[in-house]
């Protein structure tokens, strides 16, 4: 499940909605990544099966089960607002899921996605954002997807900068953690830790003030997968490494070749200069 990709219009990426909790998370990408995007309409029940997102979640044998089905009724309750500016119609909220079905003998869920989000799910052209679940599948801040997805949106350009208002608006949080201060410890620093550290982007955060007032957020990154190829071992650490009769080339290859494989981005940071 780990290689599913998630595929989400924008509209739905930069929609305001309350953080969910990882296991709540994990589950509705879970489904969107295990269907056929063009193949999905009101009808589809879409499988997950406690076994396969035991694996992505990480979560003991025994506490599976309960834990999907406390997170997939939670999900019932969730609500997204959407924007809908081009179209005369200012917004369109909905709740996720519309309906779950418990099959306890093959320890899985069926979800039907509401009516109204399928279009940000299916109806998908030039206007979307698709990742792989291996890229946050590891994160432990319930922030850190969402902070993940509003960055990986603009990959092709490599900064976005938001406002605090409209981050406050996005993440739901217009009542909580009303410092900068907190704001930074609490949502900001947990989530670009788990981005640097499990995704495949690396993220430096700035700020542009008005004033004394910080107005926005400023985000600056790159895929880890390009930034390797742009960068080369050390000829100390390839002489070290080097396998017995590896030739030169072989062996620088073959360690840029492992940090591509690998969601560690301390290796590229230390090795690659």
């Amino acid at each position: 499940m780990k290689n599913n990709i998630v595929y989400k219009a924008n509209e739905l990426i930069n929609a305001k909605y309350e953080a969910m909790t990882l296991n709540e998370q994990l589950l509705i990408l879970s489904a969107i990544s295990s269907v056929d995007p063009r193949t999905l309409d009101g009808s589809n029940a879409v499988s997950v099966s406690v076994s396969s997102f035991r694996d992505l979640a990480d979560i003991q044998h025994t506490k599976a089960y309960t834990n999907v089905k406390q997170a997939a009724k939670r999900l019932l309750r969730r609500v997204a607002v959407i924007d809908h500016p081009s179209e005369g119609v200012k917004s369109v909220e909905t709740v996720w899921v519309s309906g779950i079905e418990y099959v306890d003998d093959e320890a899985t869920l069926n979800l039907y996605f509401a009516p109204k989000i399928i279009p940000y799910l299916s109806q998908l052209s030039g206007n979307f954002t698709a990742y792989k679940l291996k890229h946050i599948s590891k994160f432990k801040s319930k922030y850190g997807i969402r902070l993940y997805e509003l960055l990986i949106q603009w990959k092709a350009i490599g900064s976005r900068e938001i406002t605090i208002e409209e981050f406050r608006d996005k993440f739901d949080l217009v009542d909580k953690y009303p410092s900068i201060k907190d704001l930074k410890k609490y949502v900001l620093e947990p989530a670009l830790g788990d981005i640097n550290e499990h995704s495949n982007m690396i993220v430096k955060m700035g700020q542009r003030k008005r004033g004394k007032r910080i107005a926005a957020l400023q985000f600056d990154f790159n895929l880890k997968a390009e930034m390797a190829k742009k960068k080369r071992p050390s000829k100390k650490f390839i002489g070290d490494n080097a396998k017995p009769g590896e030739s030169w080339e072989d062996a620088e290859r073959r360690i840029i070749d492992r940090y591509n494989s690998t969601d560690n981005s301390t290796y590229i940071t230390k090795h690659l200069k």
